[in-house]
Parts: structure tokens; C-alpha cells; sequence
């Protein structure tokens, strides 16, 4: 294997380990709020249809489905783009979650706000293994062609 493809696929493993920390983490944050008195700044977010359990749920089956795509995309380069375009949808919710909870109650959850890093850190590598590494890669030809 060479060295480029080892590094993948390290990011690709770091980015899935991301992936299943946010799945423990956004459980344990829903059994937290579920329980009574739970997260005060979560409760205060009236917009939302459905509960702050809801949304850690939700964010848990995002987590998961996004270990699964960083771990099929080293061996599939297909996915590639599936896997950074659901990164980055995770992570614009996170945001908007993180801005909708700091205008309305005037306060970070710190617990939502280590989710939302997590999600963050994933898109960030994804970024960087779909486009950053692919222009470097690109620009790097062409100086050699030349």
C-alpha cells in the first residue's frame, strides 16, 4: 500500500471514529435529556417541532450512517461525495442548531456544542481527503508537466 493510500484510508478510519464517538456521545446526551430536569438551554428552543431527545436521535443515526459511509468509502472512491455531501449537511444542522440556541436562550448547550464539533472535525476531514487533497494532487501534475 503506498503512502498516499495509507493516509487515506487513516483519515478515512479517523473520520468513521469521529462517526461512532458522536453515536455514544449523542446517546448518552438523549438519555441525559430524557431524564427529568435534562439540559435547561435545550428546553428553551420553541421553534422546534419535535423534542431535544428527538434531535439527539436523529443526530445519532446521522452519526452512524456517516461511520458507515467513511468506512465503505476507502474501499469504494465512489462514495466520496455522498459521504462529504452528508458530512457537510450534518454539520450546516449542527451550526444551525449551535446559532438557534444561542440567539433564543442567550447560552451555548456545552454538551450539544461537543456534538457539533464532532460533526465539524468529520466535514473537516472529508473536505480535506474529497477536494484539498485532490487540487493539491492536481496543481502538483501540473507543475511537474511543466
Amino acid at each position: 500500500m503506498s503512502l498516499i493510500a495509507s493516509r487515506k484510508s487513516l483519515l478515512l478510519s479517523l473520520a468513521s471514529l469521529f462517526s461512532l464517538f458522536n453515536v455514544l456521545w449523542l446517546g448518552y446526551l438523549g438519555w441525559q435529556k430524557a431524564q427529568p430536569g435534562g439540559c435547561p438551554s435545550c428546553h428553551l428552543v420553541p421553534f422546534l417541532p419535535i423534542t431535544d431527545v428527538a434531535v439527539a436521535i436523529i443526530g445519532m443515526i446521522a452519526s452512524a450512517v456517516l461511520a458507515v459511509l467513511c468506512y465503505f468509502t476507502v474501499s469504494r472512491q465512489g462514495l466520496r461525495y455522498v459521504t462529504l455531501l452528508c458530512a457537510g449537511l450534518c454539520a450546516a444542522f449542527a451550526s444551525f442548531l449551535q446559532i438557534t440556541n444561542l440567539l433564543l436562550t442567550g447560552s451555548f448547550c456545552p454538551q450539544c456544542l461537543v456534538a457539533s464539533i464532532g460533526f465539524y472535525l468529520i466535514f473537516g476531514l472529508m473536505l480535506y481527503e474529497v477536494v484539498i487533497s485532490s487540487l493539491w494532487r492536481w496543481s502538483h501534475a501540473i507543475k511537474t508537466a511543466a
